[in-house]
């Protein structure tokens, strides 16, 4: 029996990937892609459908764009604005375009001057200096040559892939006399990093080139020159918010600093050490967040934590990221190389630590009563990005009860791959006693060093969760934008953690006027759910930075999460794209799109082994009359729902959803979804009577649906 289901509902977002193939601005490179605080550079634009482009968005209010020309803007950044990345978008008659990287520094900056192919013509700087440069052609090597005294230490660290670059960035250092003192290609990702000292007073010349040897405008790069400090790795990798922590912070040319332990070094070369007493930010807001002057990839996106930097008269070093922990923070204690001298943790605990050197193998252990559930996860390629981090379980007579390598679902297919590296391990005592927990990197006898930090947390289960909004294109970078008098949606993702299953209720706040957002739910096993907006005839043209909040209980406590924005950074096709977390969640509002669809009932309640039929109508623009196809979209478990049509020509059509026997109980969230050819120019062009370009196939959603599943 079907009925309309009136009560008060719990929503969540969930979202399909669609095609849209209309133009949509997108933004491949800024150049140059950065700017010292307080000052102006000249901005050049490079992608697809910018025509028409009228100005630049950022995500920081203290950097500020004016036309220059076509595709030219003058940038300026205040005084005032934190060293960091932000986010930069084209805003275009088709909308808003893709997020771009826009780096604020506060070293002295150029821009490279061609030609500087080889030693002879290698541009002179001076350090401490950044270099916007770009590798323009496939055979294109950039040369800079800059003086150093006798023993003076020099990081040259170039910034290409960490901030949406194509570049996989190589370098070389050379003496005067073209002697190779130097060479690094991958040590952040794909970026290169050089620590040298020179041997004697004199000019250094540094290469830099693409390993591949692309090129191109989406190859360029902020190349880093300086004696100036540089962090590598942070202990304690976390602090707990609203308190002091002590931290020591090993790194390079750091201010004080005294010689860190030999295990420490990193590529032979050997790291100081200082210490600092960090007091994190207490605001509840904040210590939900995450900033990091790196790009944020999926598989960090569920974490919360901030970016650190120590200072110097001459300018700061980069960043090191920390951690937010509730659990009582500790440090790996040497030597816990076997189950006999393994440290030991209470439950809960947030550690950190190393593996150094090569062949480390870490011990600890915890003691549990029988039916007691706990969770041991350890967060390495999500901390350190540097490690493949081995987990495995014993019992205290050193029987193995359990070994795993690779965690956590993907939940964002190749578009935002959540999967990661790192393991966890949801374990349930069987017995009162003592455990053991060995980690070690899953390629320890090959490598170790001390860059290759991680946490392990130890804790019994604490249910939450974070959610992430994306664009709905599976394969392309994009955005979203909702035309007038039509609906589209975004993706919102979500992370459950430690086996938190209950409904979430999404929706929008801070909407452009004349937007609308229907709550939505996320039902009981669902990771994502499709968010619809909704823009009337008279909505204003123009976009905004907007809220998406989850709400559910935890606990029986009233708990709020807003989402993270993320996105592709460039197209893929079959394989998991590169993708990284934004700065905010955009929505632009632009000209009606050629249909809108409304499903009815919107609100039912249905049993497993029930048939559901649902009407489709169809409000077309004037002078389009093509036939779309329907589908369902985000459905709950199991469910299914036959392909419908709505023929040229007519404004209605139906479709069929079947539950099955086992479909999951629960409230859940979906679309019902049509795809038709439209004009590529649609949205641009107003005039009927105008040539129209050719049809691409566009898709747009239905109201959001919700529906109440019950057992049979």
């Amino acid at each position: 029996m079907i009925r309309f289901f009136i009560s008060a509902l719990v929503a969540i977002a969930t979202f399909s990937v669609a095609h849209a193939q209309l133009p949509m601005p997108r933004l491949n490179s800024i150049f140059p892609c950065g700017a010292q605080q307080g000052t102006s550079v000249d901005c050049t634009i490079a992608g697809g459908d910018l025509e028409g482009a009228t100005g630049l968005y950022f995500s920081h209010p203290g950097i500020r764009a004016e036309p220059a020309g076509p595709n030219k803007f003058k940038v300026s950044v205040a005084k005032n604005v934190p060293p960091g990345k932000y986010d930069v978008r084209v805003i275009a008659p088709p909308g808003l375009s893709n997020f771009r990287a826009f780096v604020v520094g506060d070293w002295p900056e150029t821009l490279e001057k061609e030609p500087n192919d080889d030693l002879k013509t290698a541009q002179s700087v001076k350090m401490p200096v950044v270099v916007n440069g770009r590798v323009d052609k496939q055979t294109d090597v950039d040369h800079y040559s800059f003086s150093a005294k006798k023993g003076q230490r020099v990081l040259i660290n170039c910034w290409a892939w960490r901030i949406d670059s194509q570049l996989d960035a190589t370098l070389r250092v050379y003496d005067a006399n073209g002697k190779e003192l130097a060479y690094n290609g991958d040590y952040y990702g794909k970026d290169a990093l050089i620590d040298f000292t020179a041997p004697a007073d004199g000019d250094y010349i540094v290469a830099v080139w693409d390993f591949v040897y692309g090129g191109g405008s989406d190859y360029f790069y902020r190349l880093h020159i300086a004696s100036l400090p540089h962090l590598d790795v942070v202990i304690p990798a976390a602090v707990k918010p609203g308190e002091k922590t002590k931290v020591t912070l090993y790194g390079r040319n750091l201010l004080g600093g005294k010689p860190a332990p030999e295990q420490m070094n990193i590529g032979g070369r050997p790291l100081e050490m200082i210490t600092r007493e960090i007091e994190a930010p207490a605001d509840p807001i904040k210590v939900l967040s995450l900033r990091d002057s790196e790009a944020i990839r999926p598989a960090r996106a569920q974490l919360d934590g901030f970016d650190y930097r120590v200072a110097s008269p001459d300018g700061g070093s980069n960043s090191i990221f920390l951690a937010f922990a509730t659990d009582p923070i500790l440090v790996e204690q040497e030597p816990n190389n076997d189950q006999k001298n393994a440290q030991k943790l209470p439950i809960p605990c947030d550690l950190t630590g190393t593996f150094t050197p090569v062949n480390d193998v870490d011990f600890y252990s915890f003691t549990a009563k029988k039916g007691e559930k706990i969770v041991v996860e350890i967060f390495g390629e999500r901390q350190s990005g540097q490690i493949d981090p081995y987990l495995a379980g014993f019992d205290a007579a050193g029987k193995r009860i359990f070994t795993t390598d690779d965690g956590n679902r993907n939940i964002g297919q190749i578009r935002f791959t959540t999967q990661t590296r790192d393991a966890r391990w949801d374990f349930t005592a069987t017995a009162d006693g003592e455990y053991f927990v060995q980690v070690r990197d899953l390629y320890f006898q090959q490598r170790g060093e001390g860059r290759f930090s991680y946490r392990l947390c130890v804790h019994r289960p604490q249910p939450d969760f974070r959610l992430v909004a994306v664009p709905v294109h599976d394969t392309q970078p994009h955005s979203t934008s909702v035309g007038r008098n039509s609906k589209n949606w975004m993706d919102v993702l979500v992370f459950r953690n430690d086996g938190f299953d209950e409904p979430i209720t999404v929706e929008a706040a801070n909407l452009p006027k004349g937007v609308t957002c229907e709550p939505v739910i996320v039902g009981p096993g669902k990771t994502s759910v499709p968010l619809v907006f909704n823009a009337s005839a008279d909505a204003a043209i123009g976009h905004a930075d907007i809220r998406i909040i989850g709400k559910a209980k935890i606990e029986g406590k009233d708990i709020e999460r807003d989402a993270r924005g993320g996105g592709l950074t460039w197209g893929t096709t079959n394989t998991p794209g590169i993708a990284r977390m934004a700065d905010g969640v955009l929505l632009a509002v632009r000209e009606p799109a050629a249909f809108s669809l409304t499903a009815t009932p919107a609100l039912l309640t249905a049993k497993a082994g029930d048939k559901v039929t649902f009407t489709v109508k169809l409000a077309r623009a004037a002078g389009w009359n093509e036939s779309i196809q329907l589908s369902g979209f985000d459905m709950p478990q199991n469910t299914t729902m036959a392909l419908g049509t709505i023929a040229k020509g007519a404004n209605e059509g139906k479709v069929e959803l079947v539950l099955p026997a086992n479909t999951k109980p629960g409230t859940f969230t979906f679309t019902i979804n049509g795809a038709g050819q439209v004009p590529r120019d649609y949205a641009l062009v107003q005039d009927p009577k105008k040539p129209r370009a050719a049809n691409v196939r566009e898709t747009y959603p239905s109201n959001a649906i919700i529906i109440k599943v019950e057992g049979k």
